[in-house]
């Protein structure tokens, strides 16, 4: 193949990536304006629409497909380096990953487990750095928590597979578990039926019965 020809294709898919990339460029800014604006009234923040386009973004697609994953090396920065740049840094992560439900509920379990050293050690883990953890405002975060839970429960009870809650992957249907009954999964199935995607969590009721919770796999439209 000439050098010429090699270049005329290379051209060729250049062009037909700019749109594609000029769109996702497009959308990620459209997200990012929208989570901002939620940090300013957290009550009036349109987190359906901020969920649904959280999931069509390039920062899900950087995470490979796991916030709540992504978010570990991040956490453990804050409590090794207890510095200004590792709180950038989380503040950071949350503003990209401010559609994700999973992330929210990391930062509120970290939020509560420092809480709870500082009461057995006397002692922060997390940085305060003469401010307090004021960079996880707990009531923000279980506000929005409790926001992206219910955009996330549209439609289903969880009660059966034709009642499943249709969640956008395994990350969001453990933290939608855990928000609304407090519980974490004890166990984890996976199964396809009508070309759908299934997933079933498994959780342990203190002093009642082992339920089953049923969660489909889909992707958010972008509306």
């Amino acid at each position: 193949m000439s050098r010429n020809l090699c270049c005329l294709l290379f051209s060729l898919l250049l062009l037909c990536a700019s749109p594609v990339m000029a769109e996702e460029n497009e959308r990620d800014s459209f997200y990012l304006s929208l989570v901002d604006a939620s940090r300013k009234d957290v009550k009036e923040a349109r987190w359906c629409k901020i969920r649904d386009l959280y999931y069509n973004t390039s920062f899900y697609k950087t995470a490979n497909g796991s916030a709540k994953k992504a978010m570990g090396p991040v956490a453990k920065r804050l409590m090794s380096e207890r510095s200004s740049e590792a709180v950038a840094a989380y503040e950071s992560f949350m503003r990209e990953h401010g559609g994700s439900l999973a992330a929210h509920m990391y930062a509120i379990d970290m939020y509560l487990w420092n809480k709870q050293n500082m009461k057995a050690k006397k002692e922060s883990v997390l940085p305060d750095l003469g401010k307090g953890i004021h960079y996880i405002r707990i009531m923000d975060e279980e506000e929005t928590a409790k926001a992206l839970a219910t955009c996330a429960a549209r439609g289903g009870d969880g009660k059966s597979m034709e009642t499943a809650y249709r969640v956008a992957d395994h990350d969001e249907a453990e933290a939608l578990l855990q928000q609304i009954s407090g519980l974490h999964a004890d166990g984890t199935e996976s199964m396809d039926a009508a070309d759908k995607k299934y997933e079933i969590l498994t959780v342990n009721i203190p002093d009642g019965p082992t339920q089953k919770v049923w969660f489909t796999l889909q992707t958010p439209q972008v509306q």
